[in-house]
């Protein structure tokens, strides 16, 4: 395991969840279809998969789009993400 996977496993993501965020960010936008076929996820694991990562902030679905699109949110939005969540935590 890399380094970027064992950073985004410490921020709480599963291995199916490193995989296809991996492959977005890779890609930066990436239909549905495409990323089941690229990740060996199937379809229906990749679009509940992606809904955790839309809840977590790592990915965007764009369900407007023909295909379905799924949109890396960058690494730049993410350090933002988890210093908000370190800053709610230090508060409490």
């Amino acid at each position: 395991m890399n380094m970027v996977e064992e950073y985004l496993k410490k921020l709480g993501l599963s291995e199916k969840e490193i995989i296809l965020y991996l492959m977005v960010l890779k890609n930066g936008k990436i239909g549905v279809n495409l990323a089941a076929r690229l990740t060996g996820i199937n379809r229906t694991t990749v679009y509940s998969v992606a809904n955790e990562l839309s809840d977590k902030g790592f990915v965007v679905i764009d369900l407007g789009s023909k295909p379905n699109m799924l949109i890396a949110t960058s690494p730049e939005q993410l350090m933002s993400l988890v210093d908000k969540q370190k800053n709610i935590i230090e508060k409490l």
